[in-house]
């Protein structure tokens, strides 16, 4: 009878563990490692922090994970399905179980008092039985999901400012941004700040490829001068800024890779300043604030369309997923031409418009407004807890 009673028992835990790791599981060790294994707990991976977009297939499905700290020191996860074959995945982390559909992107920020999950504007996420409202973010605390509105309140950030000029020139461990260089002191594109590890390969070349083919790393520094073609690659605690024509500057944000296709200045009575971009993934922040449309060309490409700028402080963001475009400042003309079906729209003050492949296959692109105070918020969170007093002002030549 006791053996029978045993072997009942022994079914019932061996039916818990089933369902308790029914999910490819991910953890992090004491090593400070993610380890990814699968719902047999057979280890399949394991990152160490500033991964990124690994590639991870495991249980019948593919999809990619990011590994690394914030500006604010905060480990954090970001998952989504491998855009080469999207698809809805399932994980489990910290006992929760996390479901992705297949256009999703969720970050996991994991800090003192709580871990936070945060989902993309675009798909349906789940994390414990309960949906995440796209934009939205859910919390753990004390084991249990909840929601944002019913979560123990977080210390309060500093107000967002009152104009439309932002004033967001404080990057997280550094006391100002370089102010803009003006007309008589632009002797070409220069790098004007760098914090962290970052990297450059020069024209016809990317970064991994001159990494193996030289015994020392090729790392950007500040002061460098730049060519049209170089490639710029920062990792998940690296930021670069730098200058293509007097008094503007490009933010080179954390885990993002950026060939700077073309950079022209010409002064004079007719002066033309040209900036190319060609984003191959991450986010670039740029301040053009001040110069007429008529005598600058400045664009960001990616390959869902290009982002051009008429006097316009933005940023903008490409993950294979989507293509993000948030104004604080002036106006953005988006277009896409690289499919034989074009779209063009505009994007103006306080609104942001996401570009998904179905759009950029065809179909008709949206702009989302968002009021002013969200696009801010956004801003002061991809770059620091700290607002400046003075807005960034840039000379024109």
């Amino acid at each position: 009878m006791k053996s029978i009673h045993y072997l009942l028992l022994a079914g019932a835990l061996a039916f818990a563990c089933s369902n308790a790791f029914s999910a490819t599981q991910l953890h992090i060790n004491g090593l400070q490692e993610l380890e990814i294994a699968n719902q047999d707990g057979k280890l399949i991976n394991s990152l160490t922090s500033g991964s990124i977009s690994q590639l991870i297939k495991s249980d019948n499905q593919a999809f990619k994970v990011s590994y690394g700290k914030d500006l604010k020191g905060r480990q954090t996860v970001i998952l989504y399905p491998d855009p080469a074959k999207p698809q809805s995945i399932s994980v489990n982390f910290m006992g929760q179980d996390i479901n992705l559909s297949p256009d999703s992107v969720l970050t996991i920020v994991i800090d003192k008092s709580a871990t936070i999950f945060q989902a993309g504007i675009l798909g349906t996420i789940s994390v414990g039985g309960q949906t995440v409202a796209s934009g939205t973010s859910v919390q753990l605390q004390n084991g249990a999901v909840v929601s944002a509105s019913t979560a123990a309140p977080a210390p309060e950030p500093p107000s967002a400012p009152p104009s439309l000029a932002p004033k967001i020139t404080k990057i997280a461990n550094q006391e100002a941004p370089p102010a803009p260089v003006a007309a008589g002191n632009f002797t070409g594109p220069t790098v004007l700040s760098v914090q962290g590890d970052a990297f450059i390969a020069p024209p016809g070349k990317d970064v991994v490829q001159v990494v193996n083919e030289s015994a020392i790393p090729p790392r950007i520094s500040k002061g460098a001068q730049l060519t049209p073609g170089n490639t710029i690659q920062t990792g998940p605690n690296s930021t670069v800024i730098i200058t293509p024509f007097p008094g503007t500057q490009a933010t080179i944000q954390p885990n993002t890779t950026v060939t700077l296709d073309q950079m022209a200045y010409t002064p004079g009575a007719s002066v033309e300043r040209k900036f190319h971009a060609n984003l191959k993934s991450g986010s670039v922040f740029s301040n053009i604030n001040g110069f007429k449309p008529g005598s600058t060309s400045y664009e960001i490409e990616t390959p869902f369309g290009v982002a051009a700028a008429r006097g316009t402080i933005f940023n903008v963001t490409y993950d294979g997923i989507k293509f993000k475009i948030e104004v604080v400042d002036g106006h953005v003309r988006v277009t896409n031409e690289t499919t034989g079906k074009t779209y063009d729209i505009t994007v103006n003050t306080g609104e942001m418009a996401v570009i998904t492949k179905d759009i950029a296959d065809g179909k008709d692109p949206a702009t989302v407004t968002a009021n002013l105070e969200r696009v801010l918020d956004s801003f002061q969170t991809l770059f620091a807890p700290r607002l400046n007093d003075l807005p960034i002002t840039p000379t024109t030549p």
